[in-house]
């Protein structure tokens, strides 16, 4: 039997990847990333005239997703003394949920290679009595895809 060359050629082309040796390529899926930068970094102090809060300290949280969109489900922030470690007086945290953010920046969306920025702000005093502390922020989002990030960072008060 004689086979045409047509058919041969069909035939090699449905066989398949393992049979060509040629591997398929799948697309890889984006990966849900979060990341945040304070500025300024370092946060400075300024005086207020309040004499149970003699100090300010506002800064602004940058939000990015690279890959995926997210939705930001709170943003955290803690002050804490310098030398002690206490928590600042008469509060030292701040906590911002997706209301409080929209209300801010109009959205608690971070769309894919963009980001959000919320400025933050706590009047304070420390129990050591000094200027010098620790801002701690942390957020978290949702992305997407269904995976829920977190990610904190501190930056120096002076």
């Amino acid at each position: 039997m004689r086979l045409s060359p047509i058919l041969v050629l069909a035939a090699a082309g449905c066989a398949g990847p393992a049979a060509t040796g040629v591997a398929p390529t799948a697309a890889t899926p984006a990966k849900a990333a979060v990341s945040i930068a304070i500025s300024p970094d370092p946060v400075v102090a300024t005086d207020t005239a309040n004499p149970d809060a003699p100090l300010a300290a506002r800064w602004t949280v940058q939000i990015a997703s690279p890959a995926v969109g997210a939705h930001v489900n709170f943003v955290n922030a803690t002050l804490r003394d310098g030398a002690s470690g206490a928590e600042a007086e008469p509060s030292g945290t701040l906590s911002l949920g997706p209301a409080d953010i929209m209300a801010e920046a109009g959205t608690d969306r971070v769309d894919p290679t963009r980001s959000l920025a919320l400025v933050q702000s706590l009047e304070y005093s420390l129990p050591s009595g000094g200027r010098a502390g620790v801002l701690t922020v942390t957020v978290q989002l949702t992305a997407d895809d269904g995976t829920v990030l977190s990610k904190s960072v501190q930056v120096p008060v002076s």
